[in-house]
């Protein structure tokens, strides 16, 4: 009896590190796009643009997403959950940075654009887990948790581009997103998905096997 009692707690700590790292990793990575409203005047400025130019940088993003979006789920059930939202974060995490350094236009639309690669890794293939991870008492709970986190990171992110680029530089907002992005990354990397993501995932592709 007290046996299972230690695993039944051990399975409800591994979900809620679960829910709580990828609920903020959806918060960073939602607000990385929405971030740059504030910013297009700064870039326009700092790289000799016009307002109209500097907003591909958020076309280039939304396109890519967009796109990506629709590829990332079968490549999750193809290639396992876990490791498609362990690439996304960490790629999502170095672009975002890397943004922060473009030295010209054509760099910024290439950061950018694989910034919104990685980050299309994300949304879908979070649902996806939270899907298979908890079971159905708790599912839309968990699921209502993370988009709650994403939504809220889309709706702070101006407030937050926009304080970072008055007092410092636009540069400095997307050094932020994506070093906040690869800390949850690291975090994902060590151990979350020697839990429940991880189990679930080569159960499946076992099932699919035979």
């Amino acid at each position: 009896m007290s046996n299972s009692v230690t695993i039944d707690s051990n399975k409800d700590k591994q979900a809620g590190i679960l829910l709580f790292t990828l609920g903020f990793l959806a918060f960073w990575a939602n607000g990385d796009n929405y971030a740059a409203a504030p910013l297009l005047v700064s870039i326009a400025y700092d790289l000799n643009l016009g307002i109209s130019r500097a907003a591909l940088s958020v076309t280039s993003y939304m396109m890519t997403f967009g796109v990506f979006t629709l590829l990332f789920g079968p490549l999750g059930d193809r290639f396992g959950r876990g490791r498609i939202i362990k690439g996304a974060a960490f790629g999502t995490a170095v672009f975002s940075i890397l943004g922060g350094f473009a030295f010209n236009f054509p760099s910024l639309l290439v950061f950018r654009g694989f910034n919104g690669v990685f980050a299309a890794g994300i949304f879908p293939v979070t649902m996806a887990l939270i899907g298979e991870s908890f079971s159905d008492e708790k599912r839309q709970g968990a699921i209502a948790q993370v988009m709650g986190m994403m939504f809220l990171g889309g709706a702070s992110a101006t407030a937050i581009g926009g304080v970072i680029a008055h007092y410092g530089s636009w540069r400095g907002v997307y050094i932020l997103y994506g070093i906040a992005e690869l800390i949850l990354a690291v975090a994902v990397c060590h151990g979350i998905w020697r839990g429940i993501g991880c189990r679930k995932s080569r159960h499946s592709r076992s099932s699919n096997a035979s």
